[in-house]
């Protein structure tokens, strides 16, 4: 029962924790970059708007580097690390959500594209 409890609980932080970080960290895309490699975790990108979106990773220079397309209603997985930025756009390449993972698996919800 503890167990589970704590799954919910973190899945609920997971999920807050990404969808707070959006508007004002993609003002502040050009200042960041990805740095080492040493913890691994995973992020799965749930695309629950109507439009499709796309996926970025931050490189070591502070450039985007293309990963995936994400049509409404589906989902994509990624192995990466917790130093490691990433940025869901519109398929303008206007940024949506941008964010560093968290400790185990970060869920990043795409409810709506402006």
């Amino acid at each position: 029962m503890f167990s589970m409890l704590r799954c919910i609980i973190s899945a609920l932080l997971i999920t807050v924790s990404s969808a707070a970080l959006s508007e004002e960290n993609c003002q502040s895309e050009k200042s960041i970059k990805s740095a080492d490699s040493n913890k691994e975790t995973k992020v799965q990108f749930k695309n629950e708007s109507k439009s499709k979106i796309k996926i970025y990773w931050i490189n070591y220079d502070g450039k985007r580097e293309f990963y995936s397309d994400v049509n409404p209603g589906r989902s994509y997985t990624q192995d990466t690390y917790m130093t490691h930025p990433w940025v869901i756009t519109d398929m303008t390449g206007q940024c949506v959500l941008l964010f560093r993972p968290l400790p185990g698996a970060t869920l990043a919800t795409v409810s709506t594209v402006d």
